[in-house]
């Protein structure tokens, strides 16, 4: 089975011959009836050799994994920049259900959860393995941040959900963004927003808080303003002004921003007074002659441009939702 993900032969030799060769093809068998990718299951392979390899040269069996074995064997291993698991850590998990299955390692028996929050986490565990059917790598990733989460709103004391902020939200994932890079930088957001889905769920939260778990910013994207100074409209609106094959480029991307809702008729009509005076502006600059005749000839092709662009606006813009009918008042 092994060799549909390794063609060659010294490291098919080398898989066959260790530790785990007589389970390899067990596990990738089991993994592709879950439906794993090709790749993920040729690293998956790769990170349970050696995991088996270390238990090996340690001098464990396989009846010996334990999760404090587990973590210890990660805990040595080169964690990536974006937070996740490193590479030879993923799929053990798949590993440790195979030797139980096999009988070569004893049931795990979960602890009784002792405090509130351990009730909470075991809920939210179960919701992730049962309502999300998410792979146990990302359940992994997610109990984890939401018993920082936990830790960081509530500390030792009681946990109170009516309680709980859109402000606490968002410092928490500011917080744990700080330090990632690139995909890892998601991470915090989205398992803060399936916290507050469980809650919502399971009735302890009303809707709403999640719109405070914001993703952030990809740093490549650090450079783009939230927000523009009325300066910096005009400047923007003075770039679509012309004859040339550009502006009528950017009045295409114009036209497709009020389509999106970006920017919209109003906007562009109570800025119309700086376009003309930018029109006019231009005109004299561009013209060979200081003559006003030749500086309208030049300015009037530029408002009209203007105003087609509000026109535009207008018509291709993202039409506002209307407003609820007001509810009749009931006659005594």
């Amino acid at each position: 089975m092994i060799e549909t993900y390794f063609s060659r032969p010294s490291t098919l030799n080398r898989l066959r011959s260790g530790p785990i060769g007589s389970d390899l093809d067990d596990l990738a068998t089991a993994l592709q009836q879950q439906g794993y990718a090709w790749d993920s299951i040729r690293n998956y392979l790769r990170g349970c050799n050696q995991f088996a390899r270390w238990l090996s040269q340690h001098g464990y069996t396989p009846s010996d994994a334990s999760q404090t074995l587990v973590k210890r064997y990660i805990s040595g291993l080169p964690r990536p920049p974006s937070g996740k698991l490193p590479k030879y850590a993923q799929g053990l998990s798949h590993l440790l259900k195979l030797w139980r299955q096999k009988q070569r390692l004893p049931e795990r028996i979960e602890d009784p959860p002792r405090t509130e929050v351990d009730h909470w986490l075991l809920r939210y565990e179960q919701y992730l393995d049962q309502v999300c059917g998410l792979a146990a790598s990302t359940r992994h990733h997610y109990r984890r941040l939401a018993r920082r989460f936990l830790a960081t709103c509530f500390g030792t004391g009681r946990v109170d959900w009516p309680s709980l902020q859109a402000q606490q939200i968002a410092d928490f994932v500011r917080q744990e963004t700080a330090d990632k890079h690139g995909g890892g930088r998601r991470l915090p957001s989205a398992a803060v927003r399936s916290v507050l889905r469980f809650l919502v769920l399971s009735g302890a939260l009303s809707p709403g808080l999640e719109a405070a778990a914001l993703a952030p910013r990809q740093r490549s994207h650090a450079s783009i303003p939230q927000s523009l100074t009325a300066q910096e409209v005009e400047q923007i609106l003075a770039l679509y002004a012309g004859p040339s094959p550009t502006a009528l480029r950017n009045r295409a991307i114009l036209t497709l921003l009020a389509r999106l809702g970006v920017v919209n008729a109003n906007m562009l009509a109570k800025n119309r007074k700086y376009a003309i005076l930018g029109a006019f502006i231009a005109g004299a600059v561009l013209t060979p002659t200081p003559d006003a005749f030749n500086q309208t000839l030049m300015a009037g092709p530029l408002v009209l441009l203007y105003e087609v662009g509000i026109v535009c606006a207008r018509v291709f813009g993202r039409k506002a939702a209307p407003a609820p009918a007001p509810a009749p008042a009931e006659s005594s």
